[in-house]
């Protein structure tokens, strides 16, 4: 069986869809064969996008790129900050020259060195 992706809008159709069928009497396994979905699927579906409408979903997707890129950035400050740590260690420490090329600390980070 061929797996397919579907948008967040098609996931809360198909909620939609599900919720009716259920009101009526059907049981999960049916609305699940009638959807062309796992049942494992519709649970994980029910329990991310439940309750959302359109909108809702929008801004949810939104926030979580934005939640993403700032779990990037703060990420990347942590190796700046890991980074002039070890070469606080090495300044108490003799220096030598590598010779790699890299940056003062060695860690390969060219922002750190700034």
């Amino acid at each position: 069986m061929k797996r397919k992706r579907h948008t967040p809008q098609e996931i809360i159709a198909k909620l939609r869809e599900a919720e009716v069928e259920l009101n009526q009497g059907a049981t999960i396994e049916a609305v699940c064969r009638k959807l062309e979905i796992s049942e494992q699927t519709f649970h994980r579906w029910r329990h991310e996008y439940g309750g959302l409408k359109g909108p809702e979903m929008a801004r949810m997707k939104e926030l979580e790129k934005e939640n993403a890129r700032l779990k990037k950035i703060v990420a990347q400050q942590l190796g700046i900050v890991d980074c002039r740590n070890k070469q606080d260690a090495q300044e108490t420490k003799p220096q030598t020259d590598s010779g790699d090329g890299g940056n003062e600390c060695g860690c390969g980070d060219a922002s750190a060195s700034r």
